[in-house]
C-alpha cells in the first residue's frame, strides 16, 4: 500500500496543540488562584473571567491532542492496520478535504477514526449509533469521549470531498463509501444493521480485502483518480 501523508501539517499541528495546552493551564491556574484569594463577588467574578476560557482551552487541547499529538495517531492507526494491502491502495492522509481517503480495488473508502470504548449499538428508533459505558459523565465531557453524531460528521466529509474532487476534475464518483473504525482495545461494537460501515482498528484491513473482491475496482480506474490526486 502506498501512502501520503502531510507531514508539515502534522508536525505544526502537534506544536499548536502543545501551545494551547499551556495557554488552558496558565489560564487555568490564574483562575483558581482568584478564587481562592478573592472573596468579594465581584473579585470573584474576575476567577470566571479566566475559568470560563480555560475550560474552552482544555477541551480545545484534549481534542487537538488526540489528533495530533498522543500516540497512536488515528492516523498512525488507519496506516498501521492497514498494512499489508497491495499497491494498487493508496492512503492519503491529511493531504485531500478528508484526514483519511482509501483509494483501491475497493472503491473510494472516507475512513473515520474513533477511540471511544464501551458499548457501540444501534439505535433503533432513531438509527443512530449509540454509546453505553466507556467511562463516566466527566470523562467524557472532559476527555471528549463522547461519540458524536456519527452520521452528520459523515454528511459534512462527503460534501467537503465532492468539492474538492469538483475542484481536481476528478471523474463524478457515485459510490464513496464510509467505514467507521474504533480503535479502542475496550470497545463491543453491536450494530450490525447500521447504514454506514463499522469495524475495529484490527479488522479494518480484512474488511478492505472483502471489499475489493466485491468491487474490484478496475487499475484504470483507480489511475485515473490517483492521478490527480497529491502524490507527496
Amino acid at each position: 500500500m502506498k501512502i501520503v501523508r502531510n507531514d508539515a501539517l502534522i508536525k505544526r499541528n502537534a506544536t499548536i496543540s502543545q501551545y494551547v495546552l499551556f495557554a488552558a493551564l496558565a489560564t487555568l491556574v490564574i483562575g483558581i488562584y482568584f478564587t481562592i484569594t478573592k472573596n468579594s463577588a465581584d473579585e470573584i467574578g474576575w476567577a470566571y473571567l479566566f475559568l470560563i476560557p480555560a475550560y474552552i482551552l482544555v477541551q480545545v487541547s484534549i481534542s487537538m491532542g488526540n489528533r495530533w499529538s498522543r500516540s497512536p495517531r488515528p492516523d498512525e492507526v488507519v496506516s498501521q492496520s492497514l498494512k499489508g494491502l497491495d499497491n494498487d491502495f493508496t492512503l492519503y492522509i491529511h493531504t485531500t478535504a478528508v484526514p483519511h481517503l482509501l483509494v483501491g480495488p475497493a472503491g473510494v473508502w472516507i475512513i473515520k477514526t474513533y477511540y471511544q470504548s464501551g458499548r457501540i449499538y444501534l439505535d433503533e428508533k432513531k438509527k443512530t449509533l449509540k454509546q453505553k459505558g466507556g467511562g463516566n459523565f466527566f470523562t467524557k465531557l472532559f476527555a471528549s469521549e463522547g461519540i458524536g453524531d456519527v452520521q452528520h460528521d459523515s454528511e459534512i466529509l462527503l460534501k467537503r470531498l465532492d468539492t474538492y474532487f469538483q475542484k481536481r476534475e476528478i471523474p463524478n464518483i457515485q459510490d464513496v463509501k464510509m467505514v467507521n473504525v474504533f480503535s479502542h482495545p475496550d470497545v463491543k461494537i453491536e450494530a450490525k444493521d447500521y447504514a454506514e460501515a463499522i469495524t475495529t482498528s484490527e479488522k479494518l484491513k480484512d474488511f478492505m480485502r472483502r471489499a475489493a473482491k466485491q468491487v474490484n475496482m478496475p487499475l484504470a480506474e483507480i489511475e485515473q483518480i490517483t492521478a490527480k490526486l497529491p502524490n507527496k
